[in-house]
Formats: C-alpha cells, structure tokens, sequence
C-alpha cells in the first residue's frame, strides 16, 4: 500500500476568503478576517465567529492556525486539521480590537484604551450564528 502524505500540496482555495473590513474610515481603522466556508451544504450550515480573547492575542495565529481551523502548521508546511470545526460550520475568525494580528489603523490613539470591554461587545448568538470566544484567562464562550 502507498504511503499518503498529509502535506497539502495545494490550498483549495475556493473556499477560503480574507480581507480587511473598514470600520472607521476617518482614522482608516480596519479589522483582518479570515473565513472558511463549512466543507459540506456551507448554505445550510451556521456561521460561527471565532475570537481570541485576551485582547491582545490573534483569532487568526492561536484560533485558526493552532485549534480549529482547516489547516495547521507542521515545521515548514500546513496539514489538514481533521478536527477541523469548518467540517459543521462556517467559520470566521476576527483579528479584534484593531492592533491585534492584521487588524491595523493609521491613527495611532486608535491602540489607547484597548481592554476586555471593548473587545467583548458583539450581540448574542442565535439558531444559526454561534459566537465563540477564548479568553487568555481561561474563560470561555459559550
């Protein structure tokens, strides 16, 4: 029997999207995301969005990459991750609040006052969106 590799050799790039959403175009404040459509019936899957806690530590780096996301890093290659939480659900990881991972602004009194509060004000999760939330302290959503 041959041996199968589980380097990926290419990414199926189809359905995997990032890109920066504006939040203040005055003082050019945007937030990096990175999404990963659910690998089977995406439609009718939930959307779940993932953020690292702390503030200060990146959804894309620790969430995606070293958890739940669909591929992981393995010395100078990424693997499958076949506990990938993209096999059930659409997966959006956020680099919040600006400063954090990608997440950048031009002005910068946008990094002053960056703390829990600011980062954990999202609205509830409901039948088919799921926020999730991991905090350095060890608290978790939901």
């Amino acid at each position: 029997m041959p041996c199968v590799s589980k380097e990926i050799m290419a990414l199926p790039l189809a359905f995997l999207y990032s890109g920066y959403v504006t939040v203040d175009e005055k003082n050019e404040k945007a937030l990096f995301y990175y999404f990963a459509e659910a690998e089977l019936d995406c439609v009718s899957k939930p959307l779940v969005l993932w953020l690292n806690g702390g503030p200060g530590c990146s959804s894309l780096g620790v969430g995606a990459f070293s958890e739940n996301g669909p591929f992981r890093p393995s010395g100078e290659v990424l693997v499958k991750n076949q506990y990938s939480w993209n096999r059930e659900a659409n997966m959006l990881y956020l680099e919040t609040p600006i400063g954090v991972g990608f997440s950048y602004s031009a002005n910068a009194s946008s990094y002053e006052g960056v703390n829990d509060k600011i980062t954990g004000m999202f609205p509830p999760s409901s039948r088919f969106f799921f926020l999730c939330l991991l905090s350095v302290i060890g608290l978790s959503n939901p």
